[in-house]
């Protein structure tokens, strides 16, 4: 079975740093190793959206060229009917199921829906997928309740 990476939010705003810091530079150096060695990997669409709304508020044009830069090597899942009625289920089943108590809903939300692209993405190529965050945490309800195989900090995952 082949390998698949979603990339998260906070992932894809080191991966399209236009300044060349260091864990900038360290992780388009990962993802072009994952990339290389068959691993397929894509932004979220919902990070896009989020890093995209950001860079435009702040007015950062390379930014957002950066940004344009990825997308077009990386490519980006769609946020499509189906991933927002499984995000939905998700969240409502999270809500109810684990007594969510209503804070950080607006994380939660962003986190099924990722959770979701990811699960399209696994399914309709028939690979297993792994989110890459630096907040493996957030991700944790989910996979708890198997809505995804697994979270896990970008540096820890190998080709």
């Amino acid at each position: 079975m082949g390998k698949g990476v979603v990339i998260d939010c906070n992932v894809l705003k080191d991966l399209a740093n236009p300044n060349g810091t260091s864990d900038g530079i360290e992780c388009r150096a990962w993802a072009e190793n994952l990339r290389r060695k068959g691993t397929e990997v894509r932004i979220s669409g919902i990070a896009n959206y989020e890093s995209r709304r950001k860079l435009i508020q702040i007015g950062s044009m390379d930014g957002i060229a950066k940004l344009d830069e990825v997308v077009g090597i990386y490519g980006v899942l769609p946020v499509t009917d189906v991933v927002l009625r499984i995000a939905a289920r998700n969240w409502a089943d999270l809500k109810i199921g684990m007594g969510r108590n209503g804070t950080n809903d607006l994380r939660l939300d962003a986190d099924v829906i990722i959770g979701a692209e990811a699960r399209m993405f696994a399914e309709e190529n028939g690979i297993e997928v792994t989110i890459a965050t630096d907040n493996v945490q957030h991700f944790v309800p989910l996979v708890d309740m198997k809505y995804v195989v697994r979270a896990t900090q970008w540096r820890n995952i190998l080709p």
